[in-house]
């Protein structure tokens, strides 16, 4: 389990017609955090991404495990802010 509080910052990177868009948004907005949303632009190249997150004061983050795997291999440095990576998926 995870906390979020009013100094979080969440990213929303999902499309809004995927189910995970909701666990981006409703978590954060309920606990009074900011949320920051990603464009298209920030969705398709995962080179952005890392730069992106820290541009944005993100802490929190949800993202499919294939991405998290291609964020990873890119290097997750602690200047990105981030406190919580979140992921899912099946095995």
């Amino acid at each position: 389990m995870y906390e979020v509080s009013e100094g979080d910052r969440g990213a929303w990177l999902a499309a809004v017609s995927f189910d995970a868009s909701v666990w981006e948004l409703w978590p954060y907005l309920a606990c009074g955090a900011s949320v920051a949303v990603g464009d298209e632009g920030v969705r398709r190249e995962i080179g952005g991404l890392p730069g992106w997150l820290g541009e944005q004061g993100v802490s929190i983050c949800f993202l499919a495990t294939p991405l998290v795997e291609a964020l990873l291999s890119e290097g997750v440095e602690r200047e990105w802010g981030l406190r919580a990576l979140l992921t899912e998926g099946t095995v």
